[in-house]
């Protein structure tokens, strides 16, 4: 069924730092996974079928020219206050499609450039370091900036057992009461307590097109402290730019157990022809 209420935007690509008008207005379907804890990751598909610049129809990307295997590609879109970049990374794969009495396709997908940051498992210790050196360490490892605002932290930082950065960070955020977000490449760990307000309101009926909450989850697998009982949501949202993955969220007209603010730890960036851009997210309640 189509969705009501859909953005029309439409999202703009560059590939090799160079804004690729064709592909922009050729994308058939667009999905951006971006999570604190599982998979994060794009795939686009675009109509490969056309006039191109000679003025004959033929194939228009397999050319390589500008979708390559290794280029990087960063994904904007602009909508509000979520201007910039939806996803950057490196095209690792390219897929052909030739459907039955429709014009050829092709799509590629890629990996987040801080792809080693989210995944690779790493063991070390931290033999008396400071939370603050340590998250120090991790972020210039992977050429970050670290912007750090704690209350405490422990007498001592745990050692590092065959878990990714981005996972050791999170824990320590956790055992800090903080939260934890990348915009581009500066990583932020700041106080819960003293984050800002959410600024970003989603409303029933509004531009909260979907949810479904849970009041007293497992808290097996959280990102934050979170709240007693711990409460959870999964959502759909006309597309905004601003709903990313660490961002704070308001929740509206969904009733005095779910109303308030939630702390996102995953979006899904979906474009269709047929429904235009949309963003499913999960998100975690945060004490008041």
């Amino acid at each position: 069924m189509p969705i009501e209420s859909f953005s029309t935007d439409r999202p703009a690509f560059f590939v090799d730092g160079v804004a690729r008008p064709p592909l922009d207005a050729g994308l058939i379907e667009l999905l951006i996974e971006d999570s604190l804890t599982g998979p994060s990751s794009c795939h686009a598909t675009f109509q490969n079928w056309g006039a191109g610049s000679t003025g004959v129809s033929s194939f228009l990307h397999f050319d390589r020219s500008v979708l390559d295997i290794g280029k990087p590609v960063r994904v904007d879109v602009q909508h509000g206050s979520g201007t910039g970049p939806l996803f950057e990374g490196v095209i690792d794969l390219l897929e052909a499609d030739f459907p039955p009495g429709e014009a050829p396709r092709i799509s590629f997908a890629a990996i987040p450039a801080l792809h080693a940051f989210r995944t690779t498992p790493r063991s070390r210790s931290f033999s008396n370091q400071t939370d603050a050196r340590v998250l120090k360490l991790i972020a210039s490892t992977h050429g970050l900036t670290l912007h750090l605002s704690l209350d405490s932290a422990p007498g001592a930082v745990p050692n590092q057992k065959k878990v990714s950065d981005l996972a050791f960070v999170l824990g320590r955020a956790r055992a800090l009461g903080a939260e934890v977000w990348l915009v581009g490449r500066e990583l932020h760990v700041h106080s819960s307590r003293h984050r800002p307000a959410a600024e970003l309101q989603l409303t029933r009926g509004g531009d909260l097109m979907e949810l479904s909450g849970t009041w007293g989850a497992p808290r097996t697998g959280r990102v934050t402290l979170g709240t007693d009982p711990f409460v959870v949501v999964a959502g759909v949202a006309s597309h905004n730019g601003a709903l990313r993955t660490g961002r704070r969220i308001r929740l509206q007209g969904v009733g005095p157990l779910f109303e308030g603010e939630y702390y996102v730890t995953r979006t899904s960036h979906r474009f269709s022809l047929t429904n235009g851009l949309v963003c499913a997210f999960d998100a975690e309640r945060v004490a008041g």
